[in-house]
């Protein structure tokens, strides 16, 4: 009889999955130091019978996914799958089993979850931490719900964050309707992450063939991960901001840094006398923290 941790439900047999529970260690709230060695996970999400049947480009998808599996394990980096059980995918069922192609091969980690949160009353977190992890590759189903809560709560609990463009999707929609196509969904994602920022944090957006599990980081230099990264060494061998110089996104040819946009034009101003005066009128616009988009500073 194996003992399991309250609220964690053992894996039924025949579910081709490994039970693996790693005990909580001491101090496990701990943000990853920066000092340790960086150990990338690959984590797969929800990529069960009942959802993939449902996804959209659901084989490129798989296909990117078993790639990325195969360099992890050459890498010897971990990888961890995460299954969904609940009323619509009933533990033990056809529809709730891992698509055979991502099957977890000996010794890796499955671990079972009933909400969109993949940390929430799980033991990813503790799993992810015996391992040494301190950035999570994610990929799964579906991009805005348990895609987009786990990323983000991986960055709130101290992980660096890979989101693999190619390598999470969503529902195909039975038509129209109040949801966006799901090549938009996956696309907007994409875009939120690549202008998305945590302090202390890397947040990146790379297509599966880019990922790298042997601890480099394979963007090019001046975008996250890098040197200009915040927190990172620019060429002056200082840490400075990769929004401090111009910058092209690896990712996205001949995108500019989102925050670097032209000074606004000088405006006349009136003076009480009723002379006008040259000096600029600063508006400019600053990164709103949650969004990662620009919004107009105001001046009362």
């Amino acid at each position: 009889m194996t003992s399991v941790r309250p609220g964690v439900v053992p894996l039924p047999e025949g579910s081709g999955a490994v039970p693996s529970v790693v005990p909580q260690p001491e101090g496990s709230g701990a943000v990853p130091s920066a000092a340790s060695a960086h150990t990338p996970a690959l984590l797969v999400i929800d990529m069960q019978n009942t959802l993939v049947a449902m996804a959209y480009r659901a084989a490129g998808t798989v296909a990117a996914i078993a790639r990325l599996q195969e360099r992890a394990r050459a890498a010897g980096a971990p990888v961890v799958l995460v299954q969904q059980g609940d009323e619509e995918l009933e533990p033990g069922t056809e529809g709730w089993r891992i698509v055979p192609e991502l099957a977890p091969a000996p010794g890796e980690t499955v671990v079972p979850k009933a909400a969109p949160d993949s940390f929430l009353d799980t033991e990813l977190d503790a799993v992810l931490r015996a391992r040494g992890g301190t950035e999570v590759v994610v990929t799964g189903f579906a991009t805005e719900i348990c895609v987009e809560s786990t990323a983000r709560q991986a960055l709130s609990r101290g992980y660096d964050v890979v989101l693999v463009a190619d390598g999470h999707t969503t529902s195909v929609r039975p038509g129209p309707g109040p949801y966006a196509a799901p090549e938009a969904s996956v696309a907007h994602h994409n875009e939120i992450y690549r202008n998305l920022r945590y302090p202390g944090r890397q947040v990146r957006v790379l297509p599966a063939a880019e990922v790298d599990f042997g601890g480099g980081a394979p963007a090019a230099a001046g975008w996250p991960g890098t040197a200009g990264w915040p927190g990172t060494a620019g060429p002056r061998g200082r840490a400075e901001s990769y929004c401090s110089r111009s910058t092209t996104s690896p990712t996205a040819p001949g995108r500019r840094c989102p925050s670097r946009r032209a000074s606004p034009p000088r405006r006349a101003r009136r003076t009480r006398t009723g002379s006008s005066s040259s000096a600029p009128r600063r508006l400019g616009t600053r990164r709103a923290g949650c969004t990662g988009l620009p919004r107009r500073r105001r001046r009362w």
